[in-house]
């Protein structure tokens, strides 16, 4: 009974929350006058304003470049100091975005992001313009240090992919993006929000495996699971993701892991509801439960691939 009303509460305040964004979209929208709008135009193209893929040919129309502002808006973004671009007239967030977020994030300090040269973590793939790049964001939180990596280690590769299209600029193309994406896996790292970016700027950038995280902090080791010899790299690779968990979640980390094992599905249910229960005083819950549930549905993909 205590779930099913803990549930039924949290269905409401999801449903407070939605409208409350549905209004605050709308009076956004409604401000959005043709007045203002001209004045949102004019930064178009410009490099104090916004870039887009258009900018030699005249830009966009008003109401793509309103419903694109608009959702930038939303995100926090500015529409100043490119920290986002329209992109095949869809908005697409800057690394400059996400870097003045992680800066302006509460507590934290000495933000870094660093690239290893593309001959030191794969030499890039002339034929197809594709950059296999290495690196790590870092910031510091209350006297923590916060690393984000994406690096080839213990066999598994968490570099960042990037296909380029032209020729002349592939590589510094390739490392603005790769920048892009550290700095998106640190933000997202601090806030536990997980940005939908699906325009990348004309290339494709992707990630093999998630990032290895790791804390410099007092997280104790024992919350670690431990590393099975021979286990696929999807679960190697998941195993770094939840490193130095809180120990809330570990627990169920391991439950997903053992009932991958077992190949046992009421298992890996059970151990999904229990992720529900997480407390919610717990600092970045919505993160650790978004990251259980992908596990969950990544150990559900393995099976259906590799059936018994």
């Amino acid at each position: 009974i205590s779930t099913a009303v803990q549930e039924k509460l949290l269905d409401e305040s999801q449903m407070v929350r939605t409208l409350a964004i549905a209004n605050g979209i709308r009076m956004l929208s409604d401000s959005m006058t043709e007045g203002v709008m001209k004045v949102i135009m004019s930064l178009q193209g410009n490099e104090l304003g916004f870039r887009t893929d258009k900018d030699d040919r005249g830009g966009y129309d008003m109401e793509t470049v309103r419903q694109c502002a608009l959702r930038a808006l939303l995100h926090g973004a500015h529409l100043i100091e490119n920290e986002f671009n329209i992109i095949a007239g869809r908005m697409y967030l800057t690394q400059s975005y996400f870097i003045r977020r992680c800066r302006q994030w509460p507590g934290v300090n000495d933000v870094q992001i660093t690239l290893d040269a593309p001959d030191g973590e794969g030499v890039p793939r002339d034929k197809n313009l594709e950059f296999r790049l290495g690196g790590e964001a870092s910031c510091t939180i209350d006297g923590r240090q916060i690393i984000v990596e994406a690096r080839l280690r213990d066999n598994v590769d968490s570099r960042i992919v990037v296909r380029a299209f032209n020729n002349a600029t592939a590589l510094d193309g390739a490392m603005g993006k790769a920048k892009k994406r550290l700095a998106q896996r640190l933000f997202e790292r601090l806030s536990g929000i997980v940005v939908d970016d699906e325009n990348d700027g004309g290339a494709t950038v992707t990630v093999k495996a998630p990032s290895r995280i790791e804390e410099q902090a007092a997280s104790s080791s024992t919350n670690e699971p431990e590393v099975a010899e021979g286990e696929p790299e999807f679960v190697t690779a998941w195993r770094n993701e939840f490193r130095g968990c809180p120990p809330e979640v570990s627990p169920v980390c391991k439950k997903i892991l053992e009932a991958w094992k077992s190949r046992d599905q009421k298992q890996l249910d059970a151990a999904h509801e229990e992720s529900k229960s997480i407390p919610d005083g717990l600092k970045q819950r919505t993160k650790w439960v978004d990251r259980l549930r992908i596990f969950a549905e990544a150990v559900i993909d393995d099976w259906s691939k590799n059936p018994e």
